[in-house]
């Protein structure tokens, strides 16, 4: 299969290379570890035994953490490898976890086992859904053991599995899924998705979502009174965060901020773009509506007039600093929803006890939003008249509005706990004695 899946990558690099080439000039973050994305990662140095974490994005990346942490803890001797495949991913995990992090290797054989003879794991922990069958291949050749942790099985990745059926004689899918030793999943949902894909029951063990582990209930106060100070916040104001947004949903938010700021002098908006690199476009969108604007690395750098920003509308073109705005919100909308982009997370800002607001289009995070609005604590929003009548109304009613919040909160801690039981399996897993 590995030769077959060679040959096809191969053809897909050939297709796509005017677009790789166009990038690789065009765009820094392309051309940054390109090397790596080729198996040349730095060698990992000495002989302890060896963890390798992989996160494709930003999300997953969060989401090990606590796994990571909780390994560390009970096994001490052991070195942690950490990939992931964007650069925004990188980024965060240089942030988290300081300890080199590298992009995961191209699914090819050669790059694989480039990959592998340098970082020598003996055991490998895949975070959600990124199943590459090169790699899971010659891991089984191997011998490493896989676990995926926070597995997800969404029916996109049934029908790719499928596919992969149709060119391996209705082998292709079970092969694949046979080298992974546990598959820890968020849901019986999920789990029935693998058995129907030919995963043996005894390999899956369903855990619920690590997500809710890795939340965040609360922020160092003296980095939210920064950030009330970088934007000039004054007791009274209401701030609205809208975070993660995508094209289309600024100009949603800013047309309920425009009519909301009729009625209330101290509303104030900050929109964190899911794509530093729209901060110009969204900057475009504050102008047409009347509104000065500042990036944040504006504010950064200092030199804003005190006052500035009372009528002014922030945009946040750094990464990593969405939750600290989210920790200070008076409310927060969570982007990717009014548009069909699958949603983002919005558990950051309820974990946080923030009244939040998300859109109709949540598929990605379908299980929380249904946890939340199940219990009463978050509100969907179809477009901008249902956005700017909630936002409205928890301006208006602050009691209603906190209690909102709480009930959000109290959803998302009773889910807590699934990183445990993940660690129990992993640790079953790795092939020496633990304590």
């Amino acid at each position: 299969m590995s030769i077959l899946l060679d040959i096809a990558y191969g053809a897909g690099l050939a297709a796509a290379s005017p677009y790789l080439a166009f990038k690789l000039l065009t765009d820094r973050r392309w051309r940054g570890g390109v090397g790596q994305r080729f198996g040349r990662i730095p060698a990992r140095e000495g002989d302890a035994p060896c963890v390798w974490f992989h996160g494709p994005s930003v999300g997953e990346i969060l989401a090990a953490k606590p796994l990571v942490t909780m390994l560390k803890e009970r096994m001490p001797e052991w070195d942690v490898a950490i990939s992931t495949t964007t650069p925004e991913g990188r980024a965060q995990a240089e942030k988290r976890y300081g300890n080199h992090p590298f992009l995961f290797p191209m699914d090819l054989t050669c790059t694989v086992g480039r990959a592998l003879d340098r970082i020598r794991p003996d055991c490998v922990v895949l975070m959600e859904r990124d199943l590459w069958p090169n790699f899971l291949s010659l891991l089984g050749k191997r011998g490493i053991p896989v676990l995926v942790a926070n597995g997800i099985v969404s029916e996109s990745m049934v029908r790719r599995f499928r596919l992969l059926n149709r060119f391996f004689g209705g082998t292709g899918a079970r092969r694949t899924l046979e080298e992974i030793a546990a598959f820890c999943v968020q849901s019986e949902l999920y789990a029935s998705r693998l058995e129907d894909l030919g995963l043996a029951r005894e390999k899956i063990c369903v855990t619920g979502s690590m997500k809710y582990d890795s939340l965040r209930d609360s922020f160092p106060p003296e980095k939210q009174a920064a950030l009330r100070k970088l934007l000039q916040l004054e007791e009274r104001d209401w701030l609205l965060v809208a975070g993660s947004t995508h094209p289309g949903e600024e100009q949603a938010v800013l047309d309920a901020f425009a009519k909301l700021r009729r009625k209330y002098d101290n509303l104030r908006l900050v929109i964190v773009p899911r794509h530093i690199n729209r901060a110009a476009e969204v900057e475009r969108a504050i102008a047409e509506k009347g509104y000065p604007s500042f990036r944040k690395t504006t504010l950064d750098a200092g030199g804003v007039e005190a006052g500035a920003l009372k009528d002014a509308v922030v945009v946040v073109d750094t990464i990593g600093d969405l939750l600290g705005f989210y920790s200070i919100a008076s409310a927060a909308f969570v982007g990717g929803s009014l548009t069909d982009r699958g949603g983002q997370n919005m558990l950051e800002p309820v974990a946080l006890g923030v009244p939040t607001l998300f859109g109709p289009h949540v598929k990605n995070f379908q299980d929380s939003a249904d946890l939340l609005l199940a219990a009463d604590g978050a509100k969907t929003v179809r477009d901008t008249y249902e956005l700017t009548v909630t936002l409205d109304f928890l301006r208006d009613n602050p009691v209603k509005s906190a209690d909102m919040a709480l009930r959000g909160r109290e959803a998302v801690t009773s889910r807590r706990g699934a990183t445990e039981k993940t660690l129990e399996k992993l640790l079953a897993l790795l092939p020496i004695k633990h304590t």
